[in-house]
């Protein structure tokens, strides 16, 4: 099912994106000096051709992610926006930057320059440490037509052949359309080899030595994890011991049992929980409508230049929609079978954007009725 869903994103979402935003990042140079401490400065310069009208960008910078499974969360200090007026506003993990002047519009070419400073953003394997960074992050609603980075170690690491890699593509995806090279002097500096669409990010993997930077303590790495509730957490365990020792009962089986929130569809739940609506949110209405025995999803083979098979999905409708749905679910229901009872994903590539366009904004527009 997992499959289904990353497919059908990665046909419908580039042309909903491309057909939706108002400025063009034409290029984006990134500047990271890395300190020997461990903490490292960031200077960003956007050049910018706005296309309407508007009072200026965003900028998100993730302040918690999962890598390898494990929880990071970093701190972002210090932030600057030289010559530009700016609003931040922190979220549960990430930190959002508004950028312009709310009294001023902007058209045409511009250039935005965003300095900050990140703490706690490294990776600790037994065998090495490990700098992993995605330069431009992956919140960007916008092309980038190119991207050039260079980062500075203050100790040069003596890197080899290996030890640094870059990543490009969507969230979890690992393409290599950039360059990467070291200098042999405590420099990496790479360029992107293609325009990034939506969504897209370049990420740099570097592994340094183990005692490059000053390895936290277990003390540290548990305050860290747990913060002020250190404390209380620590007392509890030690409640917990002693009642495992002197104080514990009989076992007893409890059952827990899960139930989602009644007439909430998974599209209203997907834009409760990040607050806001994204074409997964919509997606995710075809396993639901499967699941309810609305359709069938069949895996098929197509062919490709008359030799080669590359698999598909076929949608084969089963029932009509009931009624009484959402609207958001009758346009992506009747725009999926527009044109019989069965359709195939690979046919909905180039022709869908604009029926997930209206679906995005009906969704939107019964997530703020409902008042959740």
């Amino acid at each position: 099912m997992a499959r289904i869903l990353f497919l059908t994103w990665c046909l419908l979402a580039p042309a909903v994106w491309l057909h939706a935003e108002y400025f063009t990042i034409r290029h984006y140079a990134i500047q990271m000096d890395v300190s020997a401490s461990g903490v490292f400065s960031v200077e960003e310069t956007l050049d910018v051709e706005f296309s309407q009208e508007r009072h200026g960008i965003y900028r998100t910078i993730p302040t918690g992610y999962r890598v390898d499974g494990k929880k990071l969360r970093i701190r972002v200090t210090d932030v600057e926006t030289p010559h530009w007026p700016m609003e931040r506003e922190w979220e549960l993990d990430r930190l959002l930057i508004r950028i312009g002047d709310p009294d001023r519009y902007v058209n045409g070419r511009q250039q935005y320059v965003i300095r900050y400073k990140v703490r706690k953003a490294w990776l600790f394997p037994e065998e090495h440490t490990e700098f992993y960074w995605n330069l431009v992050g992956n919140d960007w609603d916008v092309p980038i037509d190119s991207i050039s980075f260079a980062i500075r170690f203050e100790k040069d690491p003596g890197l080899q052949e290996g030890d640094f890699r870059v990543f490009t593509g969507y969230r979890g995806d690992q393409g290599s359309d950039a360059t990467i090279s070291y200098d042999g002097e405590g420099q990496i500096s790479g360029a992107s080899t293609r325009t990034f669409y939506s969504r897209e990010g370049l990420t740099v993997a570097v592994r340094l030595p183990v005692d490059y930077i000053p390895r936290p303590s277990t003390t540290q790495l548990f305050l860290s994890k747990y913060g002020l509730l250190a404390i209380p957490v620590a007392l509890l365990a030690f409640i917990l011991i002693l009642w495992e020792r002197i104080g514990r009962d009989d076992p007893t089986i409890t059952m827990a049992e899960y139930y989602p929130p009644e007439g909430i569809s998974p599209s209203e739940a997907g834009a409760f929980l990040d607050d806001k609506v994204d074409n997964r949110d919509l997606i995710a209405l075809i396993p639901y409508w499967a699941s309810e025995g609305l359709l069938e999803i069949h895996e098929v083979k197509e062919k490709v230049l008359l030799v080669f098979s590359d698999s598909s999905f076929e949608f084969a409708k089963l029932k009509e929609l009931p009624a009484g749905r959402p609207t958001y679910e009758k346009v992506i229901f009747e725009g999926l079978f527009r044109d019989g009872d069965r359709v195939r994903l690979s046919t909905l590539k180039d022709k869908f954007y604009n029926t997930m366009n209206s679906a995005r904004t009906k969704l939107s527009k019964a997530v703020k009725e409902k008042a959740y």
